[in-house]
């Protein structure tokens, strides 16, 4: 009886090393998967950089032109905007200047009506008074200085 008891045992201690094998087997696909996405940002973190020194062309600055006709749904589109600026080199961390003192009016092409645009001194060209109109062209004229764009 005594025997038969010690084969029971050795039976389960079998049985239950096998089963640790299966499930240490089963782990190792993880762990080396882990190991290598560990590899991976370690490599990525301590990759060289080097420092590229990119010489961009400066150009004289250009008038730039932010405008569109806004038609809010249920509202009359009375109230429109246009911003000016100077362009500015791609480095500078100012942004683009703005523009004032210049002469902002929109025609409408189909009958000729005309929206004067108030200068706020900050860029911004500001009217009350436009009448959209769908399916209509209209023509931009802005008057800087010297320059008719």
């Amino acid at each position: 009886m005594k025997r038969a008891n010690k084969n029971i045992i050795l039976k389960r201690m079998v049985n239950s090393e096998q089963h640790m094998s299966k499930l240490t087997n089963s782990y190792r696909p993880m762990k080396t998967y882990f190991n290598y996405i560990i590899l991976l940002l370690v490599l990525t973190i301590t990759s060289c950089t080097d420092v590229i020194e990119v010489d961009v062309p400066t150009e004289e600055p250009r008038l730039v032109i932010e405008a569109s006709i806004d038609w809010d749904k249920e509202t009359s589109g009375n109230n429109q905007t246009i911003k000016l600026s100077m362009s500015t080199p791609y480095f500078n961390s100012n942004g683009n200047e703005p523009v004032v003192g210049a002469s902002v009016r929109v025609t409408n092409n189909t009958d000729g009506s005309e929206f004067i645009f108030s200068d706020q001194n900050n860029g911004n060209y500001t009217t009350n008074s436009f009448v959209p109109v769908l399916n209509n062209e209209y023509t931009l004229e802005v008057i800087l200085s010297l320059i008719h764009i």
